[in-house]
């Protein structure tokens, strides 16, 4: 194996993949190895480290949740198409929306972490080898 397979696409790194979630819910995911991602994980490594260290306390845990579903919003969850509403109404992509579904759905949330942790999604052979079929 050619160790060119291995190297990532930096487009598809930072500015994301779309994947299908389930029925017809599509998301554009970056990489949590894109660049953004990692300077707000950096800045807040003081503030996730004390959520941390008070884990036995429900506030604290939900603080690092917060902290966790704001990157995410502003650096990992780029876009969807087809999400609804319990009443089928569509739900309009926004940074902030992002963070409201991340944060108060954790299901949505593992399954956005999942696609931004599939490292095979960003590679670059990927495209290349899908063009020549």
């Amino acid at each position: 194996m050619r160790l060119a397979a291995f190297k990532d696409d930096k487009n598809k790194v930072e500015n994301g993949v779309w994947e299908e979630i389930a029925d017809g819910l599509m998301v554009r995911v970056a990489s949590l190895d894109n660049d953004a991602y990692t300077k707000i994980v950096l800045d807040n490594v003081d503030k996730i480290g004390k959520a941390k260290k008070n884990k036995n306390t429900l506030s604290a845990i939900r603080d690092a949740e917060k902290i966790m579903c704001r990157a995410l919003a502003s650096s990992v969850l780029l876009d969807w198409k087809n999400l609804q509403d319990d009443d089928g109404n569509d739900i309009g992509y926004s940074e902030d929306k992002a963070f409201e579904i991340l944060f108060e759905h954790k299901r949505f949330r593992d399954a956005v972490l999942e696609i931004a942790k599939n490292e095979s999604l960003y590679y670059a052979e990927v495209k290349e080898e899908q063009e020549k079929n």
